[in-house]
C-alpha cells in the first residue's frame, strides 16, 4: 500500500544561518506560515540578544504544528548555528503537507516523525561542500510516515511486557501522572520536563507524554516542542497560537527553572530503566548502601515479615518506592532489586509480577561484574534469590484468577528461563524456580486471536482459499497458485488470510466510508462463528474490558459532536472488541449524523448488529471482567429498536434486509463481492 503521507505534496523550507553559506540564507518554497514563523524566530533572537549583548546557550528543539485544513501538518526543528565566518544564528527547517488521519493519531507523532526530524538535523549540522548541495538535500527530504499501526507497534516494543498498558505498565504512578496532566487540561500551554537521570534515551517518555496528553485533553495541540540542551530536555505544547515571546522562552530554557506549573518532575520512575541503565557514567552500579538511611528504611519494612507482632504490615508501597528509588540513584543490589520484585508483585499484580522478572534479568545480564553484594560475596547472591524464590510463592498465591493475556504469559515464561538460566550458570547450587513456573503455569491465558477465538468452519476456510487463489491467478497466471488445504490444523495460515480480508475491508473504508460493503464484511468476519453467548457467572464474563482511557476517548468523542472522528475510532476498535456493542450505536450515529449519502452504510451496520443480538439473546446485557457493560442504557435501548422481530416472517426479514442462511454462504456472497476490491487494492499480496 503507499504511504498515506505521499512525498508529493510535502513541501520544504530552510531559513537561518548554517556552516555552508556566508551569511544569512533562505532555502525551498516559502509560504505565509513559514514567513510567520521565520519573523516570530527573527524578533526572538532579537529580543535576547539585545539583552545580554550575545548569543544565547545552545538549545535545539524539534516540533510539530497544525497546519491549515484537514490532515495537513507541520513538523520542523530549530536549533543554534553559524555562518561560514562562525556568526550565531538559528537554522529553521520546515516541513508541510498532509498527513492522513494524523489528528485521531497524534500520540503517535514522535514515530511518525522522527526520520524527517533526524534527516532535517542531519541537514542542519552537515558541512556541506556548497549551498547548492544543501538545497538538493532539502528537495530530497522524506515526509513523516502515516503508517499508524507501524508506529504503534514500535512504540509498544519500546517495553514490552504483555501488559494492555505496555509500553508504560512500568511506570509506577501512571495514574497520579494522568491525574497530574488532568488537572491542568483546562491551560493553554504545558510545561514537562523529560530529565531522567542518567537516562538518554528520551522516546518512551516523549510517547508516554503524548499519550497522556491524548487522553486527557479535549483538543488536538496547537504545537508541541520537543528538546532543549545537552544537558536538559523538555515537552513543552501550546494550545494556542504562538508568539514572539514563547520562542523568547524556549531560547531561554537555561533557565528553566523559573518556567510556572513545570510537570514531570515527579511521579515519572521507570522500573524498565532499572536493570539498564547506570547510576553514573564513573560509577554504573554506584555504591554499597547497606549502611544507608535510605536502605535502613526498606530493610525495616521487609523485617516485618519475620516479626509476629507485625505480621501482614509490611506496606508493600513504600517497599517499591524505597527500592525504586535506591536502584535508580545509589546502588545496583541484587538483594534490593528482589525486594522490589515481590513488592510489584503484591502491588501490581501479574504486570508487577512481569516487571519484575524483567528487572531481574535486565540487571543481572548488564551489570552482573559489579553488582552489589560484590562478587567475592557471593554468598550473599546465592541467598538473595533463596530469599526471592521463597517469598515469590506467597506473593504468586494473593493474585487475583482473571485472565491473563497470551503475550503476557509467553513474554513472561521466556524471562524466567532467561533467569533461571543465568544463575544456573552463575551461581553455585542455585535455588529451584519451578514455584514460580508452576503458577506461571496456571494461569487463566486470555488468547489473543485478531479475528476469532473459535476454529473456523472448513466451508469459510475454503472460501479464503478461493479468494487466495484467484487473486495469484489473475497476477500470475502461468504459476500454479499455492495449495491451501482447508484443514483444522491450517490455523495460523486461515487467520493470516482472514486478516488481510480485514485489512482490505479497513482500507476500501478509508478510501469510501459510504460504502456499505467493509461493515458488513468487518461484521460477518468477526461474529460469523459465534454461536453461543459468552461463559458468565451472574452476567460478568472473563473477557478482558476496554482500557478506561480507550473508553474515555470515545465517549468524548461522541460527545464532543465530531462524527466522522467517531466513525474511525469506533469501526476501528470492533475486531479488537468484538462484544462491545457501543461500538456499533456510535458508528451508526455517526453515519446517521454524516447524512444521506451514508445511509445504506448505517443500514448494513444495523442489520448485522441486529442479527447479531437475535442469534444471541441476551448479550446486551453481559459485562466485561470488570464489570464495565456491553452495552450502555443509551446503547441497549438502541439495539431495542433495530431489533428484529421473532415473530417476523421469512418474506418480512427478507424485506428488512436479513438472511438467515449459513454463516459460511453468507460470507461467501460477501467476499465474492469483495474480490473486485481485493484485486484493486492489491491487499493480499
Amino acid at each position: 500500500m503507499m504511504n498515506p503521507s505521499s512525498s508529493s505534496n510535502w513541501r520544504f523550507f530552510a531559513v537561518g544561518k548554517h556552516p555552508v553559506a556566508k551569511d544569512f540564507l533562505k532555502l525551498g518554497e516559502s509560504t505565509p506560515l513559514v514567513n510567520d514563523l521565520s519573523a516570530m524566530l527573527k524578533t526572538a533572537y532579537s529580543t535576547l540578544t539585545s539583552k545580554s549583548n550575545s548569543a544565547p546557550g545552545f538549545s535545539s528543539w524539534r516540533f510539530w504544528s497544525k497546519g491549515s485544513g484537514n490532515d495537513s501538518l507541520i513538523c520542523g526543528i530549530v536549533r543554534d548555528s553559524s555562518d561560514k565566518m562562525g556568526r550565531p544564528y538559528p537554522f529553521l527547517i520546515i516541513g508541510s503537507g498532509q498527513l492522513k488521519d494524523w489528528e485521531l493519531q497524534w500520540d503517535l507523532l514522535p514515530f511518525a516523525c522522527e526520520n524527517t526530524w533526524c534527516q532535517f538535523e542531519y541537514l542542519s549540522t552537515q558541512n556541506f561542500d556548497n549551498v547548492k548541495k544543501l538545497e538538493e538535500e532539502l528537495a530530497n527530504i522524506r515526509p513523516p510516515s502515516g503508517q499508524w499501526s507501524e508506529h504503534s507497534d514500535r512504540r509498544k516494543s519500546l517495553n514490552q511486557i504483555g501488559s494492555p498498558l505496555d509500553p508504560f505498565a512500568s511506570f509506577l504512578d501512571l495514574k497520579k501522572l494522568t491525574k497530574q496532566v488532568a488537572d491542568l487540561s483546562e491551560q493553554r500551554e504545558y510545561f514537562v520536563s523529560l530529565d531522567r537521570g542518567p537516562c538518554h534515551d528520551k522516546i518512551l517518555q516523549l510517547g508516554l507524554w503524548h499519550h497522556l496528553f491524548r487522553v486527557t485533553l479535549k483538543n488536538v495541540p496547537q504545537t508541541v516542542f520537543l528538546g532543549g540542551t545537552l544537558d536538559n530536555a523538555f515537552l513543552v505544547a501550546y494550545s494556542r497560537t504562538l508568539k514572539a515571546a514563547d520562542a523568547v522562552q524556549l531560547w531561554s530554557v537555561p533557565s528553566a527553572a523559573s518556567w510556572q506549573d513545570i510537570i514531570g518532575t515527579e511521579y515519572s520512575m521507570d522500573i524498565s530503566t532499572l536493570g539498564k541503565e547506570p547510576i553514573s557514567v564513573d560509577r554504573p552500579c554506584g555504591s554499597d548502601v547497606r549502611y544507608d538511611s535510605e536502605f535502613q528504611k526498606l530493610q525495616n519494612e521487609i523485617d516485618k515479615l519475620s516479626l509476629p507482632s507485625a505480621a501482614g504490615s509490611v506496606n508493600w508501597e513504600k517497599v517499591v518506592h524505597f527500592s525504586s528509588d535506591i536502584l535508580a540513584h545509589k546502588s545496583k543490589d541484587l538483594l534490593v532489586a528482589i525486594y522490589l520484585s515481590v513488592a510489584l508483585t503484591y502491588t501490581r499484580k501479574h504486570d508487577g509480577l512481569s516487571m519484575g522478572v524483567k528487572l531481574l534479568m535486565d540487571l543481572m545480564g548488564k551489570f552482573w561484574e559489579q553488582l552489589y553484594p560484590p562478587r567475592e560475596r557471593m554468598r550473599g547472591r546465592i541467598r538473595a534469590m533463596e530469599w526471592w524464590a521463597e517469598k515469590m510463592e506467597s506473593a504468586l498465591r494473593q493474585l487475583p484468577q482473571v485472565p491473563v493475556p497470551e503475550s503476557q504469559v509467553r513474554i513472561l515464561k521466556d524471562h524466567l528461563d532467561q533467569v533461571e538460566q543465568w544463575i544456573v550458570n552463575h551461581l553455585e547450587n542455585p535455588p529451584s524456580l519451578n514455584a514460580i513456573r508452576n503458577f506461571a503455569g496456571d494461569f487463566i491465558v486470555q488468547h489473543e486471536v485478531t479475528v476469532q477465538k473459535e476454529a473456523m468452519k472448513p466451508s469459510t476456510s475454503q472460501l479464503i482459499a478461493v479468494v487466495t487463489e484467484n487473486k495469484k491467478n489473475q497476477d500470475s497466471p502461468s504459476v500454479q497458485p499455492e495449495e491451501i488445504q482447508s484443514s483444522w490444523n491450517e490455523g495460523r495460515k486461515r487467520e493470516h488470510y482472514l486478516q488481510k480480508i480485514l485489512e482490505m475491508s479497513s482500507y476500501c473504508r478509508q478510501q469510501n466510508a459510504a460504502d456499505p460493503l467493509p461493515y458488513r464484511l468487518n461484521r460477518k468476519l468477526l461474529w460469523c462463528n459465534i454461536e453461543e453467548l459468552p461463559v458468565s457467572t451472574n452476567g460478568l464474563t472473563r473477557i478482558p474490558a476496554p482500557d478506561k482511557q480507550i473508553v474515555k476517548m470515545l465517549f468524548d468523542l461522541h460527545n464532543s459532536g465530531d462524527a466522522e472522528a467517531v466513525l474511525k475510532a469506533a469501526e476501528g476498535r470492533l475486531p479488537q472488541f468484538i462484544f462491545w456493542m457501543d461500538l456499533n450505536r456510535f458508528v451508526a450515529e455517526s453515519l446517521t449524523k454524516l447524512g444521506a449519502h451514508y445511509t445504506k452504510a448505517h443500514r448494513a451496520v444495523c442489520r448485522e448488529t441486529a442479527f447479531l443480538n437475535y442469534q444471541l439473546p441476551g448479550l446486551e446485557d453481559l459485562s466485561f471482567a470488570d464489570g464495565t457493560p456491553f452495552a450502555t442504557l443509551e446503547t441497549k435501548n438502541w439495539l431495542r429498536s433495530i431489533a428484529i422481530d421473532s415473530g417476523m416472517s421469512a418474506e418480512t426479514m427478507h424485506d428488512f434486509g436479513l438472511d438467515f442462511r449459513g454463516g459460511e454462504n453468507r460470507i461467501e456472497e460477501e467476499i465474492t463481492e469483495a474480490q473486485g476490491m481485493i484485486y484493486k487494492g492489491r491487499l493480499l499480496e
